[in-house]
């Protein structure tokens, strides 16, 4: 998509999404285009909403692509368009679908367009592109789930953090070495509870970040779990900065990673640091809810040695079982 460029930082330059908001790009993501920005808005045709298999399909014409945002709210999803404008009033979706309750627009500011899907479950997950002459965004349905075994028939990612890179303790215990140990005991009790496991690496070999994601897409995941242990920059006492934490960055996560720092507590037994919104790319897919567990700490001495534990291995693992057995639960209907 195209943005009008008005000013710049260090290696980020603020882009005019409308009239009343702007973002910052870093300037390695932005390729520059010797011509003037579009005089007048993006022009928005009918949007219509169809049922997929798995997902609500909502296709929105529009006669050029324009910054966009998706937000959740619990059961609604906003569509925002920028520097855009409607040229229809009508809005059709149908058959009639149980996931969808209704939708509504309006033109929020004379350049900015605004659409709200009200759902009847919150949404799994999320996607957007633009083809064919229409910005497109599937809304993932919620999987079926039964309460009492919650597991069954789940499709899960299993992420050991690393390599590339990752810590080590002072003992020199590599990182990815503990995480790939826990994965894998990880990985032997959700099977052992009827799920299908997908693991991003089995061995040391180096797997980059977003190939990691595109592999759990590929192979249709409902949860992606990465799998790390944490360390601090120079400069702060980790004697004094330590425990369990679990990352998410979208909102649709946070009951996920709620669940899962509450069943590492649990089960593990160290400081609990909380859970933290962080832009981590194992964090971020849209489609897939996804989090990042940091269960215990390389650089604590007596952390490092439990890591080398199976006993505790095998408890950091079942702590992330429990927490996803009560996250599925409270999705159930």
């Amino acid at each position: 998509m195209r943005g009008r460029v008005s000013g710049r930082r260090n290696d980020a330059v603020r882009l005019d999404l409308d009239t009343a908001a702007e973002a910052w790009i870093p300037l390695r993501d932005l390729r520059w285009l010797a011509i003037p920005a579009p005089a007048a808005r993006a022009r928005v045709g009918a949007p219509r909403i169809t049922s997929e298999r798995g997902w609500l399909r909502l296709r929105v014409p529009i006669d050029r692509p324009v910054p966009f945002a998706i937000r959740i709210d619990d059961q609604r999803v906003t569509l925002i368009l920028y520097d855009a404008a409607a040229s229809s009033g009508t809005l059709a979706y149908g058959p009639a679908d149980p996931f969808l309750r209704g939708a509504t627009w309006e033109q929020t500011t004379a350049d900015r367009y605004t659409l709200d899907l009200d759902l009847d479950q919150p949404p799994w997950g999320y996607r957007a592109a633009y083809v064919d002459g229409g910005l497109v965004v599937d809304i993932r349905r919620p999987p079926q789930i039964d309460p009492a075994r919650p597991l069954v028939g789940r499709i899960i990612a299993i992420d050991p953090g690393h390599p590339p890179a990752g810590a080590r303790g002072p003992t020199r215990l590599y990182e990815g070495d503990a995480n790939l140990a826990i994965a894998s005991r990880l990985r032997r009790l959700l099977e052992g509870e009827g799920a299908t496991v997908v693991m991003t690496r089995i061995d040391q070999d180096p797997v980059r970040l977003y190939d990691r994601i595109r592999l759990a897409e590929l192979m249709k995941a409902e949860l992606l779990l990465s799998i790390h242990n944490n360390a601090l920059p120079d400069g702060v006492n980790p004697f004094e900065n330590n425990g369990t934490s679990v990352y998410y960055f979208h909102a649709h996560t946070i009951d996920l990673a709620r669940a899962v720092q509450t069943a590492l507590l649990d089960a593990m037994g160290l400081a609990d640091l909380g859970i933290s919104r962080a832009s981590l790319a194992l964090a971020r897919p849209v489609w897939i809810p996804a989090v990042l567990t940091e269960g215990a700490f390389m650089m604590i001495p007596a952390q490092e040695a439990a890591l080398r534990s199976p006993e505790f291995q095998e408890a950091y693992a079942r702590g992330v079982v429990e927490g996803l057995r009560a996250f599925l639960r409270g999705r159930t209907r």
